[in-house]
C-alpha cells in the first residue's frame, strides 16, 4: 500500500505533476517494469464488494495475459520487459502482509454471512480468495507456469516482442516486486555499458513508488498507474481495454522539488545540492508511515503534516554541516537535531486541543483519560462532543471559578503555575499513549530508550532497504504504533547493525502471514497448526480480533491488532512436519530464478501449454535462469547519484520539464482541480515572468514566428507550427492576410487560456496580450515525393488549431529524436510482398501486397495484388436495430403503459432499500437490501444494455416494461406501498414490515430477494452512458450473417496504381494520424485493421457493434480540452463461429463502408426518418411550409415511413372494400378488432370522403356497411354487461389497421399547384371510438393500460408535428392563416411518439409526450389548451378555386345548433364538447366520454351540409354515429396500439 493518501496529496500540490495517458501522447520507454501483484489482484477479484463475483482460474489467466498485451502496446518497450511477482519478503514487510490477509478473510467472511442473512442466493462455487496470491500456494505456481508459457508464446509470434528482452522474476525469488525491479536498475546502472539517457517506466499501485524512482536518481523516470477516482465515482473498471491510465512524470517532480526548497538555497553553509534534497525528501515521507513503519502519531497526510514537516527542514538545514541522508545512511547528530526541532510539534498539536478539552472536563468533570485520538485510547466521540457544546457556554457560569478550584485540588494542581500544570497534563497525556496503545506498565526512561532505538533503527533498515536492498531478512518493527517524536531523542550515539540471514522460504511466510481461514492454499501436515485447540501455534491464528484506526478515517487504514509471529517458534513448529510434504510440495517449497527470456532466429523446439492453452508447435525464444545472488552489486560499486554522462540541456519528447523559461512559484490556495473534486490543500502555483523578446509589436511577432515551427504547452512541450498570431485589434495569417480581431471572441479565448492554466495546470501567466494559434504535431511518416521518385520523412500535423498565449511558447530547444532514414528509394519502401491497403476506388480498403515496382518507371504506377471480399449487407438488421432504439420510451410513457407514478417507476428500475424486520429505531451502520431492480447506474455513468440508456433523461424498452409488469404480478404490495409513500413526499428506506404481513412462509423479504437475483438482466452487460451499441441479439444475427459469407468466392484483383493512393503500414513510422482521416464511423461499419497491435494484426476484417467517445472531463494539456477519442467495439469476422470482440481507435481502422459510399452506395442513416424531421424542425421551417405540393406528393420519404412494420393482407382487404363500397367480407371481419382512419383527416375530411363516397358507390353499399357495424357494437355492448374473462389461447388477438403502403393518386387539379405553398390548417384530433367488446386483458407490453380491472384507451388528441403520411391540403385552402403545428411548452422538442388521451375516475386528461417533460402536468395541460384554443380561434377569410372569397368553414355559422360561438371556430369542438359532457360528472361507465364525443361529431357534421366537398387524397372510411339510446356498457377491455395515430372504429 506503501503511503497512504500520498499520490493523491503529492497530484494535487503539484498540479502539472499527473497526466492521463492518450495513445498519441505517451512517450517513448526504453524500458517498461510491472509491479506484477496489482495486475494480478485486479484480474482476479475486481470488485471485492460484489459478494455474488465468480471467477475461473482460466479467466484469470486471460486476463492477465490481456493485461500485459495492453501495457506492452501502450508503452512498446524499446530495450527491456520486466516483470515482477512478489516473492517471499523481509520479516518487515510479513507484519503488514499479515494484517491484511486477516483482515480480508474476515471480511469476506462477513460479507458472505449478511448475503445469507438478506437471504440472498450465492452461487455454488467456491468465491476466489484472494489469500492465494501469495508465494507458494498452488495457484501462484500454476500462474508462474502459464507466465512462462504466455511469454514464449509471444516472442515467438509478436514482432514487437522480438526487439527486446523479457525478464520474468517470479514468485520463487525471494523479495517484494518493486524492489526486486529497484534491484535490477542498481544493477544495470553499475554496468559499464549502460546509457545514462536510458528512459524508464514503472507500473504500480504503490504510491511509494515516487520515492523509489526519485531514489534512483533517473532523469527520464515516469510511474504508471490505473486512473484515479476519488469519492463517490470512485468505481472499478473491469475491464482493461476500457482502463485508463495516469504518467506521472517524476522529472517534473524533481523540478516541483526544487520550487519547493528553493528558499533554502541562498542559506546554506555548504553546496546546494538537488540530489540530496531528493533524499532528504524520501526521508521526510518515511515518517508519516509507510509499509515498515507506523506512523508518528498525529503526523497525518491530511492534517498537513508533510509542509510540516517541510518548513521544519529548511529553517533546520542552514544550522547544519551537511544533509541527514547521505546516500541511504542516517547522519544520526544531524537527524537529531531536525527531530529535537519537529518535537515542538507534539507540544502544539496538544495544546490545540488541551484549552477546548479542559475546559469541557470543567463543566462534564471528563477526566483525560477518557480522550481518544490516535494518541488517546478512549472514545473519539468526546472531540465531536466539543464542538456540538460549544454554543452551550457562551455565557460564563457564575461558579466556574469556584469548581475549577476544587477541581485542581482534586487533581493534584494545586499551588501549580498554567505552565506546570501544561507539561504535567502532557506527560500523563504521553503516559496514557503508551499504557493504552503499546501495552506498557508505566512510562518510564527505559522505555523510552527502547522506543527511540526501535524507531532510529527501523528507520535506517527502511532507508537501506529504499537505496541499497535488503539489509536483515529477519529484521521487522515490535510494536503496533510509533513513539511519539518528542519522545525520540538521546540517539545521536547509536550504532545501528543488522544481520543479513536467509529470507524464510515459501511455506514458512504461508504459515507467517495466512490466517486460519484460507488453510487450504497450506500443506495438509500444517493444517492442523492453525486450527487444532491444541496446536503449540494456535495464538498465531486468532479467529477474532480487534482494530484500531489510530487517527485515520477509513477502515483499510486500521492497525489490525494479532499477535507477531515468533520466528523461532515457527520454524521449530513446522520442521517437525517437513517429512510428510508430497515431492510436489517440496518442488513448491524452495527459492527458484529469474527468467531470462531473448528472441531465436532457429526453433528451440516445442512447447507444451498449460491447461486449456494450445501447445507452441515451434519455439524461437531462449531461456535462461539467472539467480538473485548474480545481480547483488556490491555496496562500493553502487550508482547512488545520477548517472555520469546524462544529457541535461536536451529536451526528450513525452518528459516534462519546468526548463526554458523563467518562472517563481508561490505556494497558493488555489483550488486547482487535478482530479475530480477542487482541491483543498496548497498548490504550487508557477508564475511565468515576462519576456523581453516577447514583448515586441505585433507586425515584428508575425515576421520573427508566423509558419516556424515551436514548442507549446509548456511544461508538456508540444511540438507545432504557427499559422496564425492574434492581439485584441488584429489578426494575421500565415498566407500573409490580416484582418480586425473580433473584440467578443478575443476576450473569450484570453479568459478559457487564463481558466485552464490557473484551475487546472496551477499556472499564472499574467497578462495575455497576444496569442499564437498553431497546428500541433501528430508524427511521422514517409510521403511520396513524384518529382524525387522517393519517400521522403515528412511532419505530419493536426487539422485543429489550438491557442496558446506568447509568453508560453519555447522557441530554442535542443530536442531528442529517434533518428530514422530521411529517405527511401521507391524499391526499398515497397519491397515485394508488402502489405498495403487501397484508399482509392474501386477497391477502396482491400488488402494486398506489392508484386512488382520495375513498371513505375514506364507507367508511374506499381503493380499490387489484391484481394477482394464480398462484403455482407445488413439492411434487415439495421432495420431491426432502428426499431429497437426507437422501441425506448422515457418515464412518462412507460409509467403511463404501467398506470404506476414516474416516481414509482424511476425507484423500481433503480435502488429501492429495505430493512429486515420490523419497523424501529436503527443504527447508521445498518445492513440494507436493495429490492430495486439495478437498471439505473448514474453514479457509475453506466446504464443496462437492452434494457436502460439516457439520453438527458432515462429511456426504458419494451423488456422493462415485461419486467415490471411480472415484478407487479408476484408483488403488487411493494407499488401500492411506494405509490402511497411517494404521494406524501417520503421516499426514506422501507421496512420489511411495510410489504409483507411475516417475515416467515414463501411472501417474504427473502424469497422477494432470490427472485431478484436470479432475473435475467442481472447479469447483463453495463456499458458507458452515451455510447452507441448494438443489441447482443442483433450481434448474434451479425455473427450469423457473416458466417454465411464464408462460402462466397474472394476474387484476387492484380493492378497498377500510384504509390500514394496505397497505405503501407510499414511505413506510419510514429504518426498517429488516421490512414483516411475524411472518414467517418458509425454502426453496422465494416473496417479493417490498418496497424499491427498486439492483439490484431493488419488485414483482420469485422462490423462495428459499438462506438465509445473518450473524453477528458479535466486535461492538462490545453489541445486536450474537448478532444474526443473515438473507439469502435468491433465484431471480428471469425468463419469458426467464434464470438470475438475487440476495442480499436479509429486511427488504426481503414472503413470499409466509407470506401462504398464513395462508389455511390448509400450508407445506412444513423437517424430515424422522425429524428431527422424532429431536428429539421428545431432548426429551419416545417418543411411543408416551403416546399410546393406537388413536391410533397412526390417525396417518397415522407410518404411512407419505410421502418415501420409491414401492413398485413387483413388491411388491404379492408381498405380496398371501403374504397370500392363494397361490403367487408365476413372472414375478414371477424379478425379485425378496428378500421383506422388516417390520423391527417380532419372532421371537414370525414364529411367530404362520406359525400365522395356517395357520388362514387352505390347509397345502399354505405348502408350495409354502416348496419354490420352498428349490430356489431350493440353486441359488443351486450356482452360487455356480462363479467369479463380472458380470451384463450387459440382465439385471435385484435389487430389494428393502418392505411396501406401504397396511396392513391391525388386529384390532378392538386397537382396543378406546383409551386404554391399551402398551410396545415384544419386539422382534427386524431379519435379513437370505442366500442363495447369482451377481448382478453393483454398484458402491459402490449401497450394496454390498466386502471382498476379495467383496459381504458387512450386517444390522442391533438395534431402532430410528424406525420407517416401527407397531409391532404385542398386547392380552395390556398391564402388561408399559416395555422401550423402548435410549439411545445418550454421549447421542449415533441418526441415522435403518438399523443394520448385517456379516461382516469372519468376524468378526460391529455397525455403528449414531451421530451423535457419537467412541468407539473395540471400546468401542462393549461399551458396547452390555452395555446390550441388561441391558435384555432381566428376567423379567417380563404380564397377557393376560382379566386372568390368565403368564410372560414370553421367560423360561426348562422343556424349552429352546438356550443359557445367561441368554440364553433375551433377544429376540436368534437373533443371540446364531449369534455365539457364530463366535466364533473361522476359515471361507472368509462366510455360515456367517448360516447359523447361520437353525439358531438354527429351534430357537428349536421352543421356543415352545405359546405363544399373536396376529394381527399387518401380513402377515408365512413364514420359510424353511435346511437343516442344506445345503453350504458360496464367498464370494457380495449386494446390500443399508441404507434398507431389514426381515427379507430372497433368491431
Amino acid at each position: 500500500m506503501g503511503v497512504p493518501k500520498f499520490f493523491r496529496y503529492i497530484s494535487e500540490r503539484y498540479p502539472c505533476l499527473s497526466e492521463l495517458v492518450r495513445e498519441s501522447q505517451v512517450p517513448e520507454f526504453d524500458n517498461l517494469y510491472l509491479d506484477m501483484n496489482g495486475i494480478i489482484h485486479n484480474c482476479s477479484h475486481p470488485n471485492d464488494n460484489d459478494i455474488h463475483f465468480r471467477i475461473t482460474e482460466e479467466q484469470i489467466f486471460k486476463d492477465i495475459f490481456f493485461y500485459l498485451e495492453t501495457l506492452f502496446n501502450m508503452i512498446k518497450p524499446q530495450k527491456l520487459f520486466f516483470l515482477a511477482v512478489d516473492g517471499v519478503a523481509p520479516r518487515a514487510k510479513m507484519n503488514q502482509q499479515r494484517g491484511r490477509r486477516f483482515r480480508s478473510s474476515k471480511d469476506a467472511e462477513l460479507a458472505e454471512k449478511k448475503a445469507k442473512e438478506k437471504g440472498e442466493q450465492l452461487p455454488e462455487e467456491a468465491r476466489f480468495d484472494s489469500n492465494c496470491i501469495t508465494p507458494g500456494t498452488p495457484f501462484m505456481c500454476r500462474l508462474d507456469n502459464a507466465l512462462r508459457y504466455f511469454i514464449q508464446q509471444k516472442i515467438s509470434t509478436c514482432k514487437a516482442w522480438r526487439n527486446c528482452k523479457v525478464i520474468l522474476s517470479g514468485h520463487q525469488t525471494p523479495g517484494e516486486g518493486e524492489h526486486k525491479i529497484m534491484e535490477h536498475i542498481r544493477y544495470i546502472k553499475s554496468q559499464k555499458k549502460y546509457d545514462p539517457n536510458t528512459r524508464h517506466c514503472l507500473y504500480g499501485l504503490d504510491a511509494d513508488l515516487i520515492m523509489l524512482g526519485l531514489c534512483s536518481h533517473e532523469k527520464h523516470f515516469s510511474l504508471l498507474r490505473e486512473e484515479v477516482k476519488f469519492g463517490k465515482k470512485n468505481n472499478k473498471v473491469q475491464s482493461v481495454d476500457q482502463q485508463r491510465f495516469f504518467l506521472l512524470h517524476l522529472s517534473l517532480m524533481r523540478d516541483y522539488l526544487e520550487l519547493e526548497f528553493q528558499p533554502v538555497k541562498e542559506n546554506l553553509k555548504f553546496t546546494y545540492d538537488i540530489e540530496k534534497i531528493i533524499d532528504d525528501w524520501v526521508l521526510m515521507g518515511f515518517l508519516v508511515g509507510n509499509d515498515f513503519i507506523p506512523h508518528i502519531p498525529n503526523l497525518h497526510i491530511q492534517t498537513d503534516a508533510l509542509p510540516m514537516l517541510f518548513d521544519t527542514y529548511m529553517k533546520t538545514l542552514p544550522k547544519l554541516d551537511g544533509y541527514i541522508n547521505e546516500g541511504g545512511y542516517l547522519n544520526l547528530p544531524r537527524l537529531q537535531i531536525y527531530i529535537d526541532n519537529l518535537s515542538k510539534f507534539d507540544r502544539e498539536t496538544f495544546s490545540n486541543q488541551y484549552e477546548d478539552l479542559k475546559f469541557l472536563e470543567t463543566k462534564h468533570q471528563v477526566g483525560f483519560n477518557n480522550r481518544n485520538d490516535d494518541t488517546f485510547g478512549g472514545n473519539q466521540d468526546l472531540l465531536d462532543l466539543v464542538k456540538a457544546t460549544e454554543f452551550e457556554f457562551d455565557s460564563p457560569d457564575e461558579n466556574e471559578d469556584e469548581f475549577n478550584e476544587v477541581f485542581q485540588r482534586e487533581q493534584g494542581n494545586d499551588g501549580l503555575s498554567d505552565d506546570e500544570i501544561f507539561e504535567k497534563e502532557f506527560f500523563q497525556h504521553r503516559r496514557n499513549y503508551y499504557i493504552s496503545k503499546l501495552k506498557y506498565e508505566e512510562m518510564t526512561p527505559e522505555v523510552l530508550a527502547e522506543q527511540a532505538r526501535c524507531y532510529i533503527t527501523a528507520l535506517q533498515w527502511t532507508l537501506s532497504y529504499y537505496y541499497h536492498g535488503v539489509q536483515s531478512w529477519s529484521y521487522f518493527y515490535p510494536h503496533h504504533y510509533a513513539p511519539f517524536i518528542s519522545d525520540v531523542r538521546d540517539f545521536k550515539d547509536f550504532k545501528i547493525n543488522f544481520e543479513l540471514g536467509k529470507p524464510f522460504l515459501p511455506f514458512q511466510q504461508l504459515m507467517s502471514v495466512l490466517p486460519a481461514g484460507s488453510k487450504d492454499h497450506v500443506p495438509d501436515c500444517y493444517k492442523k497448526l492453525m486450527t487444532h485447540p491444541d496446536s503449540e501455534l494456535i495464538d498465531f491464528y486468532p479467529a477474532d480480533f480487534e482494530t484500531d484506526l489510530n487517527g485515520k478515517n477509513q477502515e483499510w487504514e486500521a492497525v489490525v491488532l494479532i499477535p507477531f509471529i515468533d520466528e523461532e517458534r515457527l520454524l521449530k513448529s513446522l520442521k517437525k512436519y517437513d517429512n510428510e510434504l508430497t515431492p510436489e510440495e517440496k518442488k513448491r517449497n524452495v527459492h527458484g530464478p529469474m527468467y531470462v527470456y531473448t528472441f531465436s532466429s532457429a526453433s528451440q523446439g516445442s512447447l507444451e501449454g498449460p491447461e486449456n492453452f494450445p501447445s507452441i508447435g515451434s519455439l524461437f525464444c531462449k531461456e535462461e535462469k539467472v539467480y538473485r545472488e548474480e545481480i547483488q552489486v556490491p555496496r562500493e560499486n553502487l550508482v547512488l547519484g545520477p548517472s555520469k554522462g546524462a544529457l541535461t540541456n536536451v529536451y526528450f519528447t513525452g518528459f516534462p520539464t519546468l526548463k526554458h523559461l523563467k518562472y517563481h512559484s508561490e505556494l497558493r490556495l488555489q483550488h486547482v482541480k487535478v482530479f475530480d473534486q477542487p482541491s483543498r490543500k496548497e498548490n504550487m502555483i508557477i508564475v511565468v515572468e515576462p519576456r523581453v523578446e516577447m514583448d515586441k509589436p505585433i507586425e515584428i511577432l508575425v515576421k520573427e514566428l508566423m509558419s516556424k515551427v515551436v514548442f507549446v504547452g509548456w511544461p508538456h512541450l508540444i511540438e507545432a507550427k504557427i499559422v496564425r498570431i492574434t492581439n485584441k485589434d488584429i489578426t494575421y495569417f500565415s498566407d500573409g492576410n490580416s484582418d480586425k480581431t473580433d473584440s467578443h471572441k478575443w476576450k473569450v479565448d484570453v479568459q478559457a487560456i487564463k481558466d485552464h492554466h490557473a484551475n487546472r495546470m496551477g499556472i499564472d501567466p499574467l497578462e495575455i496580450s497576444t496569442i499564437v494559434h498553431v497546428l500541433q504535431a501528430t508524427g511521422e511518416e514517409y510521403r511520396f515525393d513524384s518529382k524525387i521518385r522517393m519517400f521522403r520523412t515528412v511532419r505530419t500535423w493536426n487539422r485543429v488549431e489550438a491557442a496558446y498565449p506568447i509568453q508560453c511558447i519555447v522557441t530554442d530547444v535542443k530536442a531528442y529524436r529517434k533518428k530514422f532514414k530521411e529517405e527511401l528509394s521507391l524499391f526499398e519502401a515497397f519491397k515485394i510482398g508488402t502489405e498495403i491497403i487501397m484508399l482509392t476506388n474501386p477497391y477502396y480498403a482491400c488488402m494486398g501486397e506489392i508484386v512488382e515496382t520495375n513498371c513505375y518507371e514506364k507507367t508511374g504506377r506499381v503493380k499490387v495484388c489484391l484481394t477482394v471480399h464480398e462484403e455482407p449487407t445488413f439492411e434487415s438488421l439495421w432495420q431491426k436495430h432502428l426499431t429497437t432504439k426507437d422501441s425506448y420510451m422515457n418515464s412518462y410513457q412507460t409509467s403511463s403503459k404501467l398506470n404506476i407514478s414516474e416516481n414509482v417507476l424511476n425507484r423500481i428500475t433503480g435502488t429501492v432499500l429495505v430493512i429486515a424486520g420490523m419497523k424501529r429505531q436503527i443504527s447508521d451502520g445498518q445492513s440494507k437490501m436493495n429490492i430495486g431492480l439495478q437498471m439505473k447506474f448514474a453514479k457509475q455513468n453506466e446504464e443496462l444494455a437492452g434494457y436502460t440508456k439516457k439520453e438527458r433523461l432515462w429511456l426504458y424498452s419494451e423488456k422493462v416494461l415485461n419486467l415490471v409488469q411480472e415484478y407487479y404480478c408476484k408483488f403488487p404490495r411493494i407499488f401500492e406501498v411506494m405509490e402511497n409513500r411517494t404521494s406524501r413526499g417520503n421516499n426514506d428506506i422501507y421496512f420489511e414490515s411495510d410489504f409483507f404481513e411475516t417475515t416467515e412462509g414463501e411472501d417474504n423479504l427473502s424469497s422477494l430477494m432470490k427472485w431478484l437475483n436470479q432475473l435475467p438482466h442481472m447479469k447483463v452487460e453495463r456499458r458507458t452512458i452515451g455510447s452507441e451499441a448494438i443489441e447482443k441479439e442483433i450481434v448474434d444475427e451479425i455473427a450469423k450473417q457473416v458466417m454465411e459469407t464464408k462460402d462466397m468466392p474472394m476474387r484476387k484483383v492484380t493492378m497498377q496504381v500510384k504509390p500514394h493512393l496505397v497505405y503501407a503500414p510499414a511505413l506510419a513510422k510514429t504518426t498517429t494520424k488516421a490512414p483516411d482521416f475524411n472518414a467517418n464511423y458509425q454502426l453496422f461499419d465494416r473496417v479493417v485493421v490498418a496497424r499491427e497491435t498486439e492483439k490484431y494484426s493488419v488485414g483482420m476484417r469485422g462490423t462495428v457493434i459499438g462506438i465509445n467517445r473518450v473524453k477528458d472531463l479535466n486535461p492538462v494539456r490545453q489541445d486536450c480540452i474537448n478532444r474526443e477519442d473515438i473507439y469502435c467495439e468491433i465484431l471480428f469476422d471469425d468463419l469458426n463461429g467464434n464470438i470475438k470482440t475487440g476495442r480499436l481507435i479509429v486511427e488504426n481502422l481503414v472503413n470499409i463502408t466509407h470506401g462504398q459510399s464513395l462508389n455511390g452506395n448509400e450508407r445506412f442513416s444513423s437517424k430515424t426518418e422522425n429524428t431527422q424531421r424532429h431536428e429539421k424542425s428545431n432548426n429551419e421551417p416545417h418543411p411543408r411550409h416551403n416546399e410546393s405540393f406537388s413536391a410533397i406528393l412526390q417525396n417518397k420519404n415522407r410518404t411512407h415511413n419505410n421502418n415501420g412494420p409491414q401492413k398485413n393482407q387483413n388491411f388491404t382487404d379492408i381498405w380496398n372494400a371501403l374504397k370500392s363500397g363494397n361490403q367487408i367480407p365476413t372472414e375478414t371481419i371477424t379478425q379485425t378488432s378496428a378500421v383506422i382512419i388516417p390520423h391527417s383527416t380532419s372532421t371537414t375530411a370525414i364529411k367530404e370522403s362520406i359525400a365522395v363516397k356517395e357520388k362514387e358507390t352505390k347509397l345502399d353499399s354505405q348502408k350495409k356497411l354502416s348496419d354490420a357495424i352498428n349490430k356489431k357494437m350493440a353486441e359488443l355492448e351486450v356482452n360487455n354487461k356480462k363479467k369479463i374473462s380472458p380470451v384463450p389461447n387459440d382465439q385471435s388477438v385484435p389487430i389494428m389497421i393502418s392505411p396501406p403502403i401504397k396511396l392513391p393518386t391525388p386529384p390532378k387539379e392538386w397537382l396543378e399547384c406546383k409551386e404554391e405553398t399551402f398551410p396545415i390548417a384544419n386539422i382534427t384530433p386524431r379519435l379513437k371510438l370505442e366500442m363495447p367488446t369482451v377481448a382478453a386483458v393483454q398484458p402491459i407490453n402490449q401497450q394496454n393500460i390498466f386502471y382498476g380491472n379495467s383496459t381504458v384507451v387512450r386517444p390522442p388528441p391533438f395534431p402532430q408535428m410528424n406525420f407517416p403520411h401527407p397531409i391532404p391540403i385542398y386547392p380552395q385552402q390556398r391564402g388561408a392563416v399559416r395555422m401550423q403545428q402548435p410549439m411545445p411548452m418550454m421549447n421542449a422538442p415533441i418526441i415522435t411518439q403518438p399523443q394520448q388521451t385517456f379516461f382516469k375516475n372519468n376524468e378526460h386528461q391529455v397525455g403528449p409526450y414531451f421530451a423535457n417533460n419537467q412541468q407539473p402536468r395540471q400546468q401542462q395541460l393549461q399551458q396547452q389548451q390555452r395555446f390550441y384554443n388561441n391558435s384555432y380561434n381566428n376567423n379567417s377569410i380563404t380564397s377557393n378555386k376560382q379566386g372568390k372569397y368565403r368564410q372560414n368553414q370553421y367560423q360561426q355559422q348562422p343556424g349552429t345548433t352546438m356550443g359557445a360561438q367561441s368554440n364553433q371556430q375551433n377544429p376540436f369542438i368534437p373533443l371540446q364538447a364531449a369534455r365539457k359532457s364530463t366535466k364533473g360528472k361522476e359515471s361507472s361507465n368509462p366510455l360515456q366520454g367517448t360516447k359523447k364525443l361520437v353525439v358531438a361529431i354527429e351534430e357537428f357534421k349536421k352543421t356543415e351540409q352545405k359546405s363544399e366537398i373536396a376529394q381527399l387524397s387518401e380513402p377515408a372510411t365512413e364514420v359510424v354515429h353511435e346511437k343516442k339510446d344506445i345503453q350504458q356498457s360496464e367498464k370494457p377491455t380495449s386494446v390500443v396500439d399508441p404507434r398507431k395515430s389514426r381515427l379507430a372504429i372497433k368491431f
